[in-house]
């Protein structure tokens, strides 16, 4: 939690505090009225929301690469990446939240034993296929985090009004490549574009 509260930026749900009430933990997290991104799709596939057009599609991609900017910068793999771990305050912004399985390291890249990853891994379908791998040889949490941001990128696209353009299905196909080490970082993605 010490690395949680010590974060501050738009795109990283905030942390207020902690308190302690019958031997239980509650976080006092800033509040993202619009829900999780997750919810924000299904609202608007039922039309109960506003329609995702292709500029609130890239908007939202563009801040949660900000985001993760933010948190590899600071040394911080998040390892969850997905939907219901993103965010959205009453103005669209987001916000990613749930740190549970987010590491701060000390180097750029860090190895973790399969058994400690066995316990730990996030949704699988958002996870990168080296966390599958058994001997779990130079995994690097912020290449995975780059896989679960190509995998949300895909769901941000088929949930808007956006088409899969080969600009992005060429985005798509570098963010989930089987080779870890070929992934852009989320630095480089900003550079793009």
């Amino acid at each position: 939690m010490e690395s949680l509260g010590s974060l501050d930026h738009k795109n990283i749900i905030k942390l207020y505090g902690t308190t302690e009430i019958s031997n239980k933990l509650y976080l006092l997290l800033e509040y993202a009225s619009h829900g999780t991104l997750a919810e924000y799709f299904q609202r608007a596939r039922q039309n109960f929301g506003p329609e995702i057009t292709e500029q609130t599609a890239k908007n939202i991609f563009r801040q949660l690469v900000t985001g993760v900017h933010y948190l590899h910068s600071n040394k911080i793999a998040h390892r969850d990446l997905k939907p219901k771990n993103i965010l959205l305050d009453s103005i669209g912004t987001v916000k990613i939240a749930d740190f549970g399985l987010a590491k701060a390291v000390k180097f750029d890249v860090f190895l973790e034993s399969l058994a400690l990853m066995s316990a730990q891994i996030g949704y699988l379908g958002y996870c990168a296929p080296e966390v599958y791998n058994r001997t779990n040889n130079g995994y690097d949490g912020f290449k995975a985090d780059m896989y679960s941001l190509g995998i949300v990128f895909r769901d941000v696209v088929k949930n808007s009004e956006a088409t899969m353009t080969p600009e992005c299905q060429s985005l798509f196909d570098k963010l989930t490549s089987k080779d870890p080490s070929t992934r852009p970082s989320a630095s480089a993605l900003l550079k793009e574009k």
